[in-house]
């Protein structure tokens, strides 16, 4: 099998805020978008794939008080950067509410999109590589 172009797609219940938080937030580059009655769909670059956020979902349960591992979701959604403190810094201008943290294998800034999909800066240990 030869794929051209792997995507990973998101159900969202509230597509206008996800879509302003990918595209304006992350400054993700649309790559193709749709609308109709009632619903969209939009795909954002996601290094060599595509991240879509389309209309229909359901917003996830936040966990009370814990921030791990997507409040039950079954995967995070990771963003690797070279300076994880600009990062940090530009989306807390944004509003964007981040809870870092520190390990043997790097660094991380964890945040939740508006439809509680858990995401992730990370940046390697100086002298490292990921």
């Amino acid at each position: 099998m030869k794929v051209d172009f792997p995507g990973i797609i998101l159900f969202v219940e509230d597509y206008p805020a996800c879509r302003k938080f990918y595209g304006e937030t992350l400054s993700l580059v649309v790559v193709t978008e749709k609308t109709w009655d009632g619903g969209g769909l939009t795909a954002f670059a996601w290094g060599d794939t595509y991240l879509m956020i389309e209309s229909g979902g359901k917003r996830q349960a936040e966990s009370a008080g814990d921030s791990s591992y997507g409040g039950g979701l079954p995967f995070i959604l990771r963003l690797d950067v070279n300076d994880l403190a600009a990062a940090v810094a530009q989306l807390e201008a944004a509003g964007v509410e981040l809870e870092r943290g520190s390990y043997p294998w790097g660094e991380i800034a964890v945040f939740l999109d508006p439809n509680g999909t858990r995401l992730e800066l990370k940046s390697p240990p100086t002298g490292t590589a990921s």
